[in-house]
């Protein structure tokens, strides 16, 4: 419910299209979530034809666009699905040769579990708690530094010039993997034994 005297959050007759102006009031948003993969879709399959490579399929989250056809021969088909029609085995075949399809839906993105939807924040919220969740984002920046760090102080000493370079590299791969590792054991023992599980 919209309040009384509120100015409108979406709201068109600012567009000037003669002008090609936007006039923006105040308290507007502008979303641009629903092109955006479209346009980037758009854009890399610009860059493929650039390159001259005339046959691809490009997808980002459920846009695609398709051009030519596959090695075999073939265009590139796509299945389109029919989740309120009762069949889950229905589906629309759509070759995808020169043109583009945007796909939507969230149908498969949930599942029921004793007859309720979402089970699984169901389930997390019935065995982790706040303070988990804030040491998990500890953990990642913790880790990100001690990473960095070792990446940075065995980047800046290679030895032995491009073999050295790539011997400097798997080093720091081994010792951030066995720093963490290290780390982490250490973090988790500390914080369970400050923090009780949830439910003890």
């Amino acid at each position: 419910m919209a309040e009384r005297g509120a100015a409108p959050r979406i709201a068109f007759d600012g567009i000037d299209p003669v002008r090609r102006a936007l006039l923006q009031p105040g308290r507007l948003a502008l979303d641009l979530s629903a092109i955006a993969k479209g346009f980037g879709v758009d854009l890399v399959a610009r860059r493929l034809d650039a390159l001259g490579i005339t046959d691809h399929l490009v997808e980002v989250g459920g846009e695609l666009r398709g051009s030519g056809v596959k090695p075999d021969g073939q265009p590139w088909w796509v299945a389109l699905e029919h989740p309120d029609d009762g069949d889950a085995g229905e589906q629309t075949l759509l070759a995808l040769h020169g043109l583009s399809v945007a796909t939507s839906g969230d149908y498969r993105r949930w599942f029921e579990h004793a007859g309720t939807p979402g089970a699984y924040l169901a389930s997390f919220n019935a065995l982790a708690q706040l303070p988990d969740l804030v040491v998990s984002s500890i953990k990642a920046v913790i880790f990100g530094y001690l990473a960095g760090v070792v990446a940075a102080y065995r980047g800046l000493n290679p030895k032995g010039g491009p073999k050295g370079v790539g011997d400097v590299v798997n080093q720091s791969v081994v010792i951030t993997f066995l720093l963490l590792f290290f780390v982490n054991t250490v973090l988790t023992a500390l914080y369970l034994q400050l923090v009780p599980a949830k439910g003890t």
